[in-house]
Order: structure tokens, then sequence, then C-alpha cells
């Protein structure tokens, strides 16, 4: 069922629908998107944007080839990274990249890379010499870093792309913006969102965190549209756990920092009524999350009718809304 490719033009992907009070499911497309929103519902989306993250470097004793993916710079000169073999790189060990910069392996921590890369520009680097950060699924996909972009993305910082937010082309999201209040937050997402849980029992998995941003402007308006009865939804998961981050005592507050808030089942939302989000792995946080909103039974019908219904998952399969 995993989807290689993007659709052409994106808004051509499908789209279940599933209505929470009714437990009923519906099949469209995701260009139906302005007919099947109701009156009253803002969009929230996380316009952070990929930035080409994935690299390859060479062990300075040795010689051999590692490969890096760049997941977030947490201060100064230091990343968090993933490596592979990463096994085979250790702590105090220097890599070199193509352009001659070096980095020192600081500490390795639940498959963790911490690298103390001395790299005056960074995003120069990147730009010049990094690839674009597929999921290894996605091996061999033809896909462009356009491709792998949201039209909305204006704050590099991602090491995957939000996928929700792939089936928007420029003209559908012009047409909901014209229909409906459109606010922007910001997730860069990186192992908090795509590292797979590990543990027998779900409630002991420690999400990594993860830099969000919602403004002092966004978060009176989303007060004031809450306030006024009306409904959120939020364009994928990363967005959803923006919002709930940053709702407290039933009011957004504004905020520049980390997160690492974790949902599953038993765990209620409280600042968000809706959801678009694509189909997830196993194992994953983020169908976790979904089991969160629509309970695990419901969870696996929803799948189970996708599966019949042959829709494709993943980074660049359909979409579902929840209801």
């Amino acid at each position: 069922m995993i989807a290689k490719e993007p659709v052409e033009p994106r808004d051509q992907a499908r789209l279940l629908v599933y209505y929470r009070k009714t437990k009923k499911i519906q099949h469209h497309y995701f260009y139906q998107l302005p007919d099947l929103l109701g009156p009253e519902i803002a969009l929230v989306a996380n316009t952070s944007k990929v930035f080409l993250a994935r690299t390859f470097a060479q062990k300075v004793e040795g010689n051999s080839e590692v490969e890096i993916l760049f997941v977030r710079n947490r201060e100064d000169s230091l990343w968090e990274t993933l490596m592979r073999p990463g096994r085979r790189v250790h702590q105090g060990q220097h890599i070199r990249f193509v352009d001659g910069s070096e980095a020192e392996l600081i500490s390795k921590d639940d498959g963790v890379c911490l690298l103390d890369w001395q790299q005056t520009n960074p995003e120069e680097f990147f730009q010049r010499f990094g690839q674009l950060p597929l999921p290894p699924y996605l091996a061999g996909s033809k896909a462009t870093q356009g491709d792998y972009q949201t039209v909305y993305a204006n704050q590099i910082g991602s090491s995957a792309a939000p996928t929700a937010g792939l089936h928007f082309t420029e003209s559908l999201w012009r047409k909901l913006a014209n229909a409906h209040p459109c606010y922007e937050v910001c997730l860069h997402v990186g192992l908090g969102t795509f590292k797979p849980i590990q543990e027998a029992d779900i409630r002991n998995h420690s999400i990594h965190e993860e830099y969000i941003e919602l403004s002092g402007p966004t978060a009176n308006a989303l007060n004031a549209w809450k306030k006024a009865g009306k409904k959120i939804c939020a364009i994928g998961t990363t967005s959803l756990r923006t919002l709930e981050s940053c709702f407290r005592n039933n009011n957004f507050q504004p905020y520049h920092g980390t997160t690492s808030l974790y949902l599953y089942p038993g765990r209620q939302l409280q600042a968000v009524d809706m959801l678009i989000t694509n189909f997830h792995t196993s194992e994953s946080t983020l169908l976790v999350l979904v089991a969160s909103i629509v309970g695990l039974e419901e969870l696996q019908r929803i799948y189970t009718e996708a599966v019949e219904q042959k829709y494709r998952f993943f980074s660049f399969g359909d979409a579902m809304m929840i209801v």
C-alpha cells in the first residue's frame, strides 16, 4: 500500500472522511475539501520547510563512509543526527565532510548521535551538498525537492515533511483561504515525529523534543475563534501537537520553544476539533495519536477499510479527515 511517488496534481489524492459522532466513513478526493468543510472552521497549517538534511562524510580515522541525517541544531555547533552505520562510529571520533569541515561525535544516546560540527554556514552547505531526506521506505522514488515540500512552507528547519500538507496545491490553498481563516504555526519535524515506539507499553515511550512556534497574534485570533464556539481544524499531526502544546487554562498561549507532547489513548484533545492527516506507519507515535482521537477499535476499522479500498499509504499517500 506504500505510495512511492506523489500523485499529480497533488489534490487528486483520495480523502477518507471519518465522523466521530456517527462512526460513518465516506470516500472522497482531496480537491473536494472545500465542499466537505462546514462553515466556521479555521485551518491551521505547519509552515516548516524541509532542508536537504541527508549527506555523507568519511571517518577521519580509516576513511570509511557514513551517511548522516541532520535532525536538529540543538545549540551553536551541536547537531542531533542519525548516522548509518551508527554502530561503527564511536564517541570522540572525527568525521570529515566533502567541503573539508569536520565534526566530532560527542555522544550517542538512544540512537541519536550528537555532533560538534565546525561549520560556519550550515544553510549554504546543505544547499550545495545535501540530499532530500526521504524516508527509507521511499528508496528509489523519483520525487523532487518540490514534491517533498508544502506550498506554504516558509521557515526552514524540518528533516522530514509535514506530509498532510503535501496534498494542497496553490490554487486549492487560495480557495480555502478565501472561505476560511487560515493560520500558521511551526513545528520543525524531527525525531519526535518519526522515531518509532520500541516499548512494549506505549505509555513508556518518550518523544524527542521538537521546536515549535505559536505567535501572539495567532494565539489571540484562535482564542477569539474558539470562544465564539467555532471549530479548529489542524492540518497534520504536527500542527495538532503544536496547538495542543500551547493550550493552557483553556487558552492558546504564545510560545517559542520545544515540545515533547505525546498523545495516546486516554489523553484527550483540548484545543483541536478536527484533523487532516495521512495514513501512518505501524509502531509510530502518529498512529497512536490518531488512536487517541478515534479509539483503537475504530482506528483498526478505518485502516482495514482503507486497505480494502486500496488507499495509498504514508508520506506520498492519500489523506483522511477526522471530523
